[in-house]
């Protein structure tokens, strides 16, 4: 019970909170009270730091759009060869039917020239 008195305590002392309308000006200087003081300590640090986070996250952001670019010249360079890999097995598949009946045309003619030649060479005898 002791500790958390000891605690509560502590937390009120580190979020004194001021109340900007009562700082006065009296001869060109401001008076304030020392929670005013603390507090503005505090907001000139914050803001500190928020400058520093906001520069920080604008050079994620800056690196993360450097990334997607790279990402979609790989992505259109992937895309490119994929087309000219699908034209060509397509020109293969075309050409494969063609060369069939190419051989077959050749076999054809080649088994009709060889009985040819061994009739003529049958006649001669």
């Amino acid at each position: 019970m002791r500790y958390l008195l000891i605690l509560l305590l502590c937390s009120s002392f580190a979020f004194a909170e001021c109340d900007f309308s009562t700082i006065t000006e009296s001869n060109g200087k401001y008076i304030y009270s020392t929670e005013c003081h603390k507090k503005v300590g505090k907001l000139v640090k914050d803001k500190a730091d928020r400058a520093k986070q906001v520069e920080k996250l604008n050079k994620s952001i800056e690196v993360k759009d450097l990334v997607i670019d790279k990402q979609e010249q790989r992505i259109q360079l992937w895309m490119g060869t994929t087309e000219k890999l699908e034209n060509r097995v397509n020109s293969i598949d075309r050409w494969k039917g063609a060369n069939q009946w190419l051989y077959f045309g050749l076999g054809v003619v080649a088994t009709s020239l060889s009985i040819w030649l061994a009739s003529e060479a049958i006649k001669k005898r």
